[in-house]
């Protein structure tokens, strides 16, 4: 990457390309250990961002791919992250260690959440821009689906304490199934994506 280029990366883009590189580092890094995303992408969404800006803008990705770009740019989030009730808030006792990262863990995760969120929707909106004067006007629709939007409490706070485990019970399985299509379905962006196809 040119010193040009370089330049008009901004900074957290320039740490993901410095953060790449050192894989090249054969000899300090001959072995890697993944871990889960979790707090530093939880939603997905940022990889897709940086592919795109890391690459030269939208314009340059699609010519990458050999795509012509659809009069609709559509990205569904599916935030997965629960707001459950801790038992700390129970208590005037120091909880232990664990359930202080935990609470801690949560509270980052929610905000960073919230921030990519912003980000993804002014980089769509700036996407279409660029799509609408290279080809054909494109319009975005970011639908975003969480918790938040249920609106009967009791389903909200269930959903809201399922533990993050590689094992459901069959009743929670079955809920989140049906309550993520309700979501879906009941979304204004999705709405209005529906009727603009129509």
């Amino acid at each position: 990457m040119s010193k040009i280029e370089r330049a008009i990366l901004a900074p957290h883009l320039l740490d993901t390309v410095d953060g790449l590189k050192t894989y090249q580092n054969k000899d300090e890094r001959e072995f890697i250990h993944l871990a889960d995303g979790g707090i530093t992408d939880n939603l997905g969404l940022m990889a897709f961002y940086e592919t795109v800006e890391i690459g030269g803008g939208i314009e340059a990705f699609m010519k990458r791919i050999g795509n012509k770009p659809s009069s609709k740019l559509v990205i569904i989030s599916v935030n997965a992250a629960t707001k459950p009730r801790y038992a700390i808030e129970s208590s005037k006792e120091v909880p232990p260690l664990q359930a202080i990262v935990n609470a801690a863990t949560d509270a980052q995760l929610h905000r960073y959440n919230s921030a990519t969120i912003s980000l993804i929707r002014q980089s769509m909106n700036r996407w279409s821009d660029e799509l609408s004067e290279y080809w054909a006007p494109v319009e975005p629709y970011l639908i975003e689906l969480s918790f938040d939007a249920i609106e009967q409490p009791e389903k909200r706070m269930f959903l809201n304490q399922i533990p993050t485990s590689m094992s459901l019970s069959v009743e929670q399985t079955d809920t989140l199934i049906r309550v993520g299509n309700e979501l879906l379905l009941s979304n204004p962006d999705f709405k209005r994506l529906i009727e603009d196809l129509e």
